[in-house]
């Protein structure tokens, strides 16, 4: 079920980058256009949407010359699904960069862009999560803290300790965005992830890519 966030969001397409609700993302911004935008989230109270970056638009020439403080870099088509959420400016630089926190709050689809240049805005639909069973969660949440302390005991014991202590007690939703935060992952894979109906999926996903990260050791 969708239902509409009576405002617009400001887009940021972001290359390898997808977010989930819950996350916490520090972000520098310095290029013209986007600096703009932070402007404009600030002054009419916007939501700022991050949104994993797809083909390249414009590609503006680049002379020896180039700086990036001062000149637009690619455009990027935006996906339509993307997570969005209030802003905090940590730090406004001398030389015009902005420092800015980043708190997610809905998974959204970009129903109608209202401008395009010289950044997106956009009317969006906020995507609520399909039906979860409570004890589906839990167990999930139990087998995500169990496998990924057991992967990480072999590699280093202090690291595997540390874990335990992270995901214990946490909700599902709560493990998988602390996950996250732990280990780099592609902005493909974490927007699959976002495109998921709900929590458990996201897990059952997790679970199948959590191999590849932390590979068992044998003896």
């Amino acid at each position: 079920m969708a239902i509409s966030i009576e405002r617009q969001v400001a887009i940021f397409p972001l290359p390898d980058v997808a977010v989930l609700p819950g996350e916490t993302i520090s972000l520098q911004v310095f290029e013209p256009r986007y600096r703009q935008m932070i402007e404009a989230v600030e002054a009419r109270d916007l939501l700022l949407g991050i949104s994993l970056a797809g083909k390249v638009l414009h590609n503006p020439e680049q002379g020896s010359d180039f700086d990036p403080l001062s000149r637009n870099q690619k455009l990027y088509e935006p996906n339509m699904i993307l997570g969005c959420g209030p802003i905090v400016i940590k730090d406004r630089l001398s030389d015009g960069r902005f420092m800015i926190e980043l708190h997610v709050q809905h998974k959204s689809e970009i129903v109608e862009f209202t401008q395009t240049l010289p950044f997106y805005l956009a009317k969006v639909a906020k995507i609520e999560d399909s039906t979860d069973l409570p004890q589906r969660q839990k167990d999930l949440a139990k087998q995500l803290r169990s496998e990924l302390v057991s992967m990480t005991k072999g590699l280093d014991p202090t690291i595997s300790s540390t874990i335990a202590r992270e995901l214990d007690g946490l909700e599902l939703n709560e493990a998988i965005v602390t996950i996250l935060s732990m280990a780099r992952f592609s902005g493909t894979f974490k927007q699959r992830l976002l495109e998921k109906g709900n929590w458990s999926q996201r897990a059952e996903v997790l679970i199948e890519k959590l191999p590849e990260l932390f590979p068992r050791t044998t003896h």
